[in-house]
């Protein structure tokens, strides 16, 4: 989890109860190998290792083109309305001076 906290937290953040079910669900599904190693005199750890067909699926959902929702500025929209036709008065005055 330090590597994680150290490297994509900037970008991506998540609770470590949200990465430890997804690690084992990326394991199950192949992506992942799994090491158990000692830690201290009587912990374990697991290290992760991605797999080629990890690999692979990470290339494949790098390369997909994302969606991107459209920006809401709020702002903007305020302004937008505002100098509309529609929210204009009949002496041709928005009503916001």
């Amino acid at each position: 989890m330090k590597y994680f906290d150290g490297t994509v937290a900037y970008v991506w953040s998540a609770p470590h109860s949200q990465i430890y079910p997804e690690l084992r669900r990326m394991e199950r599904d192949g992506l992942l190998d799994v090491e158990v190693v000692p830690r201290g005199e009587r912990a374990k750890k697991r290290v992760y290792v991605i797999t080629d067909a990890g690999r692979a699926e990470l290339h494949s959902w790098s390369t997909e083109l994302a969606t991107y929702q459209p920006e809401r500025d709020v702002y903007r929209s305020v302004l937008r309305t505002s100098s509309s036709p529609a929210t204009r008065r009949p002496d041709g005055n928005s009503g916001n001076t």
